[in-house]
């Protein structure tokens, strides 16, 4: 993962939607891997961190599935937390007690 050949990239107009023939966005590996520079330049250029793979999966929960360091995933989530775009259904106060219960989870997970 070289972030300045993405930004490269993405400044001549590359897709920061683009989406492999497995269903993964940019921002569903950038995710899974819990490259938090990656997701937040993507999101410069507008990539959708609500968009559902086929199995109806945010980027948010490939976080969880992660085999990254519990801190990486932990500020990954906070950055979810942060942009608040996920779980549109909820309302923010929802969505905030959502994400600090599955940030608690992961803590207690070391």
């Amino acid at each position: 993962e070289n972030i300045n050949a993405v930004s490269t990239r993405l400044k001549l107009g590359a897709n920061a939607n683009y989406v492999d023939s497995e269903d993964n966005s940019l921002i569903d590996i950038s995710a899974q891997k819990c490259s938090l520079p990656l997701v937040e330049l993507l999101t410069l250029y507008n990539a959708d961190l609500n968009r559902r793979d086929e199995k109806g999966r945010l980027a948010l929960h490939k976080v969880f599935s992660s085999k990254s360091a519990i801190d990486q995933k932990l500020k990954m989530i906070n950055f979810f937390k942060k942009e608040q775009i996920w779980f549109p259904f909820l309302n923010l106060s929802d969505q905030n007690i959502l994400v600090d219960i599955f940030a608690e989870k992961i803590k207690n997970i070391k």
